[in-house]
């Protein structure tokens, strides 16, 4: 699962990007998904006229990409039980007794899988009841992506800056001088898609619910997380204390 994730993230970043360019380049005449993808107004879909040529082909590469992104997230989300799991057995989660379980049978931590399945489930099947909501799941998807970015590429110059970051081993490939100005560099291409996932009229609404969650995130941090961790009742040894 660890080896695979990488690969998985990488597939992730490149249809989004190939996804937002292919929405963008549509025609926005209609409300909702289908307007988005280069509708018009009228029955389901905005009453498509005729395409041909370059647009015929963009239109249905559209579809084929948002497609495999939602297939790449899923299969993203299924690896990313592992970090669920992980979390759980340190104590970092609400319900944390509930997501460490582990099934004596196979092995697996059953409750981290089914919470997860059923939670990207939902997300699939909102498509079915409002086509605003698909595309606002496909933008705060790409939007999440993005910031994990930002945020590790924050602590990587931080890192750099205090001298924290472990030297290359033997043999093996170091920016060297180039690591700050690749860090800079990355830093500001993350951000600047996220200002576009935010401010975009395509993507309206991700900013309000994204900033939902990094206040619930904030709340659970200041209210559970940061007492366990003060009184040894969370983090990276909890599990080894504890038995686990």
């Amino acid at each position: 699962m660890a080896q695979i994730r990488p690969y998985l993230v990488i597939a992730e970043l490149v249809i989004s990007f190939l996804l937002m360019s292919g929405v963008l380049l549509q025609t926005p005449k209609a409300t909702g998904l289908g307007g988005t993808i280069g509708g018009g107004g009228g029955d389901f879909g905005g009453g498509y006229r005729t395409r041909r040529g370059l647009e015929r082909q963009l239109y249905w590469t559209t579809w084929v990409l948002v497609f495999g992104f939602l297939a790449v997230s899923l299969a993203n989300i299924l690896v990313a039980t592992r970090l669920t799991y992980s979390m759980a057995r340190d104590n970092m989660l609400p319900f944390s007794h509930v997501w460490r379980h582990v099934s004596p049978s196979n092995r697996t931590p059953t409750y981290a899988v089914l919470g997860l399945f059923s939670l990207s489930t939902l997300l699939l099947l909102s498509a079915l009841v409002s086509e605003k909501a698909f595309l606002l799941i496909i933008g705060l998807s790409s939007l999440a992506v993005f910031s994990t970015y930002v945020l590790q590429t924050i602590a990587l110059i931080i890192g750099h800056r205090h001298g924290t970051i472990p030297a290359a081993e033997p043999g093996t490939f170091d920016l060297g001088r180039a690591r700050m100005p690749v860090y800079i560099v990355g830093l500001i291409c993350f951000t600047l898609v996220c200002v576009a996932l935010i401010f975009l009229p395509q993507f309206a609404g991700n900013g309000y619910v994204f900033l939902g969650l990094l206040v619930l995130a904030g709340i659970w941090s200041a209210t559970g997380l940061r007492s366990r961790l003060s009184s040894g009742e969370a983090g990276p040894n909890y599990a080894v204390t504890k038995g686990l």
